[in-house]
């Protein structure tokens, strides 16, 4: 039956009620409430018919789809687009000009004249612009905060917390050096570094979209830097052949990158390579499914892995091996990822226990001092092999506005393990992580099996250390602290270091 008529006839019902009634005023009020109820009800399903509710049936869902993916979309930006583009709704994301419709309601002719111009991607995102750096900063004496995202108890789960967006790409001393190891380990191993589909005919949406999103991603970064470390870095302008272009401005390398309307896709990724010691990987929705797939990548830092064997594919399989991600975690971050607001970006942190200071390393059997045997004498010392170092992954994720592309960045953090030592609690949770910790997520996961036996005993030692110094309290349980991901003083520790 037709939903309007539907409506008509529960509203006549409702009238004939009402007269039977009408001696009761109680009974009238309860009557006009259910007829509200109904009219509101049949209109929500009359109006917006693209959409179905979340108890959809299985069977109404596409076996393409069996998770309902396709219905979770984040809020439209179109709101915020500046003139002429206006406020005009989107009813369906497979719907559009040229065939596409951006996740947050964006067409894709106004993709081809915003992405390019620099917009306020501020705005646009409704993340703020970053408040430059402090007073005294300088990029040589720079350093990373001590990130420490130890949790007890431990288990596997997302640990998502809130970007402060002045923080979201973080410059330390080792800035050179951090880029030219990078360009290197790209000459050397190409697309298994640095990757981005490229745009064929005017019918190949998907690429054309990928690469806009490399330049979206490119734009938003070198706004960020120029903003966040304004003695640093600049956009100027130049007249072009045809309309002025932008000006990258690297006073630290001497360099300036004109960024014209060659510079998309994997030049774009080029560019970010070059000037931003981070890593980043681009996923973008598939109409199809609603699931969000790697299409491009710039990731220099990884262990056991390299990004080009995920190029193409969606989250739960890239994080296949991770232990109980597909049991506990996939339905619900593939949901998270596809509601995922432009304005809420997060942080989390991943660590492990490495020997040496390992950037890339493909293969896990190439891993630095896999095989070797540690003395486990508490003592510190190696034998002359590499230096146990605490590596930690920052990372963030965020959703660009204009494509709806989402962006996983990340940079590696090394410390030298025995700076742990004096780090208030540090060595009493790690200790129980490492040593009661379910041993299917912390062995190779945490720390390499070879060399378990004597962080445990390092930590240990450390721990006791702590407890007879009175630094911790003798009846302390381990428990995530209070400062997590940090611990207590560490400001105090991180100013002195900088000298500022």
């Amino acid at each position: 039956m037709d939903l309007t008529q539907l409506a008509v006839d529960a509203a006549a019902d409702m009238k004939g009620l009402v007269s039977l009634y009408s001696t009761n005023a109680a009974a009238t009020a309860v009557v006009f409430l259910v007829l509200a109820y109904v009219v509101l009800t049949f209109h929500k399903r009359i109006v917006r018919p693209t959409k179905p509710t979340k108890t959809t049936s299985s069977s109404q869902k596409s076996t393409a789809d069996p998770d309902g993916l396709a219905y979770f979309l984040p809020p439209s930006r179109r709101q915020v687009l500046p003139p002429p583009f206006g406020t005009v709704e989107k009813d369906s994301v497979k719907e559009g000009e040229g065939g596409f419709v951006s996740p947050t309601g964006i067409r894709l002719c106004e993709l081809r004249r915003l992405v390019g111009s620099f917009p306020d991607y501020a705005v646009l995102s409704g993340v703020p612009h970053p408040q430059p750096c402090p007073a005294g900063f300088t990029l040589e004496t720079a350093r990373f905060r001590p990130f420490r995202p130890f949790r007890w108890r431990y288990h596997q789960h997302m640990a998502l917390m809130k970007l402060d967006p002045d923080n979201w790409l973080e410059l330390q001393h080792s800035y050179k050096a951090s880029l030219a190891e990078r360009r290197a380990l790209y000459e050397a191993h190409g697309e298994k570094i640095l990757f981005c589909s490229t745009p064929g005919d005017d019918n190949d949406n998907d690429s054309v979209v990928d690469a806009l999103a490399c330049r979206e991603l490119l734009e938003m970064a070198l706004q960020f830097v120029c903003r966040r470390y304004p003695h640093l870095f600049a956009l100027d302008e130049q007249e072009g052949e045809k309309q002025t272009v932008r000006v990258f401005v690297n006073e630290v390398l001497g360099t300036k990158v004109v960024l014209d309307d060659g510079v998309y896709g994997h030049r774009a990724l080029q560019v970010l390579l070059d000037n931003i010691p981070e890593d980043f990987a681009i996923v973008t929705r598939s109409a199809d499914d609603g699931r969000y797939r790697l299409r491009a990548a710039s990731v220099s830092s990884s262990v056991g892995w390299c990004i080009g064997q995920h190029r193409g594919r969606p989250l739960q399989d890239i994080h296949g091996r991770v232990t109980d991600y597909a049991t506990k975690m996939a339905r619900s971050m593939d949901r998270y990822f596809a509601k995922l607001p432009t304005d809420q970006p997060i942080q989390r942190g991943s660590w492990t226990i490495e020997e040496g200071r390992p950037l890339f390393v493909e293969h896990e059997a190439d891993r630095p001092g896999l095989g070797s045997e540690g003395d486990g004498d508490g003592d510190g010392g190696r034998s002359g092999r590499l230096p146990l170092h605490l590596r930690c992954d920052w990372q963030t994720l965020r959703r660009l506005p204009l494509t709806g592309a989402i962006v996983f960045n990340f940079k590696p953090a090394f410390t030298p393990l025995t700076d742990l030592r004096s780090e208030p609690y540090v060595p009493a949770l790690l200790h129980q992580i490492l040593d009661q910790g379910d041993p299917r997520l912390v062995t190779p996961g945490k720390c390499m099996e070879h060399t378990h036996k004597e962080v445990v005993s390092l930590l240990k030692s450390w721990a006791d250390e702590q407890v007879a110094s009175g630094v911790v309290p003798a009846d302390w349980e381990p428990r995530t602290l209070d400062e997590s991901p940090f611990y207590p003083g560490w400001e105090a520790v991180w100013h002195g270091a900088q000298g500022f």
